[in-house]
C-alpha cells in the first residue's frame, strides 16, 4: 500500500519533528512539574509513531478511541505549557497530521 505524497510528506516531517523534540522533553525549559510528565508525553510519541506504522492495539473502532484519547491529553499538556503561541499551534498541526495518516493508514489496511 501506497501514501499519497501529501500523506507520506507530512507523515516525515512528523516523525523528524518528534525525533527533533525528543531529547528536548527531559530537559529543564519544559515545565511538566515533574519527570513523570516528561515520560508520560515521551510514551505518547513511541505510541504514536507505532499507532503511524499502522499497528493497532484493539479492535478498529478501539484504535480511533487511542490516538483521540492519546491527542486530548497531549492538547491539554501542550497549552499548559509556558510557551508561544506558534509553538502550540504546530505541535497541534502536528497532531492532527499523525492522526489523518493513522486514519489514512488504517482504513487502507483494513478496508473500511
Amino acid at each position: 500500500m501506497k501514501l499519497p505524497w501529501p500523506l507520506k510528506i507530512w507523515l516525515y516531517v512528523s516523525l523528524l519533528f518528534t525525533a527533533f523534540h525528543f531529547p528536548h522533553l527531559f530537559s529543564p525549559q519544559i515545565r511538566t512539574g515533574s519527570s513523570i510528565g516528561a515520560l508520560a508525553f515521551s510514551l505518547f510519541f513511541a505510541i504514536e509513531v507505532l499507532a503511524c506504522s499502522g499497528i493497532a492495539f484493539m479492535r478498529w473502532w478501539g484504535s480511533y478511541l487511542l490516538v483521540f484519547v492519546f491527542f486530548k491529553e497531549t492538547l491539554q499538556y501542550v497549552l499548559q505549557l509556558e510557551m508561544g503561541i506558534i509553538f502550540k499551534i504546530t505541535w497541534i498541526l502536528h497532531g492532527l497530521g499523525l492522526i489523518l495518516v493513522y486514519v489514512y493508514h488504517k482504513r487502507m489496511r483494513t478496508g473500511l
